[in-house]
């Protein structure tokens, strides 16, 4: 019984880690970029 689910498991699991990992990516980014424009600019 579990050969029948643990293939498929693994690969939704491979693409759940990897959107998770995209997800982390994308928001580090969007504090990054929102901490850039609010950033005081020196003169």
């Amino acid at each position: 019984m579990r050969a029948q689910y643990e293939g498929p498991w693994v690969a939704w699991n491979i693409v759940r880690t990897i959107l998770s990992t995209l997800a982390v990516v994308c928001l580090v980014a969007a504090v990054a970029a929102r901490a850039r424009i609010r950033a005081p600019r020196a003169v």
